[in-house]
Order: structure tokens, then sequence, then C-alpha cells
């Protein structure tokens, strides 16, 4: 049975919202419940749940875990899913006033969503407990979905501009696609905002191929779940939503069956090996670049050696503050290589360039 749910301009209690004198242990529990799949909610964020007095939310949250909630005992505050700074701070008068109070946010809420807020109007000192329980974010529930896409370093970006200067969006794009990050891409196309998203692709695709491994996951695990794998460039070509996350691989992400997954370097590292696995398509190898020696040195030097030990070498010598043109002769050679501003790589036949 769902909860009776009562929007805080119609609830006598939940109006008010400034209580004149706090009373001792109140405490306030920042609840992350995850994608919207009971079986994904956290233990403690189910006893956090079913301890409070108070439980703040926007609806569509409250419906996810309903089967937690005891509205004959508790008080059940909504509002609006754009009044997030409202639900901050009648979580905190609540909490001030003596009450165990739980604010609930989907995925993590701490990423993306309603902690830090609460945090920014948090009193100073605070007169209550304050606890932050994670859960699962969009990042990492459409990633499972995926396969393993987010083995290696990634970074998350969200495209909604209403607290973020679009500049600053696209600038923070343009760099994580210049490192070869993989990416998450969070609030992808809203009603008012159509164009962003297409923009951030082919800021993407300015440094990154056009057949990268890239995934899309529409309502992860929650009723009409959607899930693929494509390419960046097809995705020029997609319609998007709120509801929908995109998951872009670096060079090194690759398919496997319905799949995508972004290999940490493990099986690399076993032994040299002249070729990827059968099957495996071949990344680019970076063009060759001539090495300037760092102010301290005069010279540069080169490592000509086996995937493992040259790799190990390489780094090594870096660690001392030299520049190292690492040679590699294969496709495996350079996903292996240390990623490390005093190393440079060069592919192909030997010789000084």
């Amino acid at each position: 049975m769902s909860p009776s749910i009562h929007p805080a301009s119609a609830h006598p209690e939940s109006a008010d919202l400034h209580p004149t004198s706090p009373r001792p242990g109140g405490h306030l529990s920042l609840v992350s419940v995850g994608p919207g799949d009971l079986n994904l909610v956290p233990q403690r964020a189910r006893e956090a749940l079913m301890r409070a007095d108070v439980i703040v939310a926007y609806d569509l949250y409250l419906r996810w875990v309903a089967p937690l909630l005891d509205p004959a005992r508790q008080e059940i505050v909504t509002l609006p899913l754009t009044q997030e700074k409202q639900r901050a701070q009648v979580a905190i008068e609540r909490a001030a006033a003596g009450q165990r109070t739980a604010l609930v946010s989907s995925g993590d809420i701490g990423i993306y969503a309603m902690a830090g807020l609460v945090f920014e109007d948090l009193p100073d000192p605070t007169p209550f407990t304050v606890e932050v329980i994670p859960g699962i974010t969009s990042a990492t529930a459409c990633a499972s979905l995926l396969g393993s896409p987010l083995t290696h370093d990634f970074a998350t970006l969200s495209l909604s501009d209403l607290l973020c200067p679009w500049e600053w969006i696209e600038h923070r794009a343009s760099h994580i696609a210049q490192a070869d990050l993989s990416c998450v891409l969070y609030n992808v196309q809203s009603r008012a905002r159509q164009e962003g998203v297409y923009r951030v692709l082919r800021l993407m695709l300015a440094h990154k191929r056009p057949d990268t491994v890239c995934g899309v996951v529409r309502n992860a695990y929650r009723e009409d779940q959607e899930v693929r794998v494509t390419t960046l460039q097809a995705l020029l070509d997609d319609r998007f939503d709120m509801l929908t996350t995109v998951v872009i691989g670096n060079r090194f992400t690759q398919r496997r069956g319905p799949w995508m997954f972004t290999p940490r370097g493990y099986n690399a590292w076993e032994a040299d090996r002249d070729a990827p696995a059968a099957g495996t398509p071949a990344p680019e190898l970076p063009a060759p670049a001539p090495a300037e020696a760092s102010p301290e040195h005069a010279g540069r030097v080169w490592v000509f050696a086996g995937t493992s030990d040259g790799s190990a070498l390489a780094q090594a010598i870096a660690g001392d503050g030299l520049t190292v043109t690492l040679s590699v002769a294969t496709s495996l050679g350079a996903s292996v290589a240390p990623q490390h501003p005093g190393v440079q790589l060069y592919g192909g036949p030997a010789g000084v360039q």
C-alpha cells in the first residue's frame, strides 16, 4: 500500500517551518534510495526510513520505498520537484525541533542531489546530529546494466544548466574529451533544452573517434527500462530525455556481445603479448610527437623494451624527472603504457624524429 502523502502546504504541522526552540535529540538522515528498485535500497537507508519521525521527499521517491514507511506513525512531507531548497529547509527545521528526520533522494544523495544544499544551510553550530547514507547513483546503476564501462578513470557531467552556466558545461566536456576519460552524462535532454547534448557530443567527437563505444540507459532498474550499446557518432541521431543516462567510453572501451567494458589492464601486465586477443578492436595509437627535455635535463631517454618491463622502466625514469619516449610496437603496448606527463609514446618503426 502506498503511504499517505501530505504536501507541506496542506499539512498543518509541516507548515510550521520555524520552531521557536530546538529540542535535544534531533537527528537528520540524508537518505539515498538508489535508482528505484526496492531491492537496491541499502540496509542502512531502510533502517533510517523506518526509525524516522518525519520523512521529507519528492513524492515519486516515496512510492519506491512505500513498504518501508508507516504513515500512521510518521509525518510524511512532500514538496514539488523544483522546490529542493524548501525540502532542505523543512528537514533542517524538523531536526532542529528534536525530531528524527529523513530527507530522501534518488540515486546517491551526495551526487547531484540534496546533501550539498543541506550542508550549505545547516546552522553553525548544528544543534542535532547528521548522517549521510550513500546509495547507488545513476552512473553505477547504468554501468552495471551496460557491463563494465567505468573500470578505469571516468568523469560525470550534468547537462542541466539550471544551476550551472552552459559555458562551464561545454568547457568541462571539452577537457573530459581531451583527457580521453570515459564519461557519464546526467540530465541529458529536457523539453526546454534540446540542443545542448548534441553540442557536447560534437565536442567529444573533436577528440574521440566516431566509433567510440557508448551506452544509453533509460529508466535504469525501473519499469520500461531500456539498455543499448551504440557509438559516439550514432548518438548524434538519437533522442533522449531526463530519464536517460549516456555513458561514453574511452579509446580502449570495447564491445563484448550485448555489453561494453573498459579494460583496467590487469591481464596485459601478466606477460608480454604481441597482439590483442582475437576479435578485440585495435585502439588507435597516439601520433608520434617530439619530446622536449624538462628544464632540469638537457636530453631525453628512449625506452625500447617489452610491454611490461618497458612500461615499468619508463615510469621509474619519468618519476626521477626525466622526459621519456617509450617506443611501443602494438596497440597493447599503448594500452598499458604509464599515464605520466613525463612519458611520451612513439608507435611504429624505431627511429629518432
